[in-house]
């Protein structure tokens, strides 16, 4: 079993047969070897954190969202409006009322629901912004329209002078965010 070995690596007898052929293993073959050990130790943590999950009860709610989105003086504003998906069924409408300056140009309006109705209302009854460069706040109220036991809602709005990543709301009552614009571009 040692014929053909490096000098350094024959043994006198004090090894076993296993341990020589391990030690003339190449190193190719040693890193395959460790590289199947540790696959099947990551995949055997893996199926044992799965097994682990299997039985919980979870109270995670999924969401789907609508984007309704206009474009007030040259600038895009939206707010992202999400319901339960298990409420879906029992929501008529979700409307989206921008309170935008007086004299805003408001050019488009893109109404981005899928899975439910959204109604985009545009109220021109902010103060008028003059100049080119001026920070515009604009209330936003979400109001859904359901049938039912009232459920909760939410908002996103994320926007220049302003971020809010989540707002809680409830369908029984007017959910009130605020969008920000930066140019007033009176282009179209």
């Amino acid at each position: 079993m040692t014929a053909g070995l490096p000098n350094s690596l024959k043994c006198s007898g004090y090894y076993p047969e296993s341990l020589l052929v391990h030690l003339a293993t190449s190193p190719i073959s040693l890193n395959r070897r460790m590289a199947g050990i540790t696959l099947f130790v990551l995949f055997a943590g893996l199926a044992a954190m799965l097994s682990m999950g299997v039985g919980r009860a979870s109270a995670m709610v999924v969401w789907c969202a609508g984007d309704p989105t206009v474009l007030v003086d040259g600038n895009p504003v939206s707010v992202t409006v999400s319901v339960p998906l298990d409420k879906l069924s029992s929501i008529d409408d979700v409307t989206v009322t921008y309170h935008v300056p007086s004299n805003a140009n408001v050019s488009l309006a893109l109404n981005t629901g899928i899975l439910f109705r959204e109604k985009i209302v545009i109220v021109k009854d902010q103060p008028a912004v003059h100049g080119l460069v001026a920070v515009t706040k604009m209330p936003v109220d979400i109001v859904t329209h359901y049938r039912g036991a009232a459920f909760p809602i939410g908002a996103t709005q994320v926007a220049l002078g302003g971020t809010h990543l989540w707002l809680n709301g409830s369908s029984d009552q007017v959910l009130h965010t605020t969008a920000y614009g930066l140019l007033s571009l009176h282009l179209f």
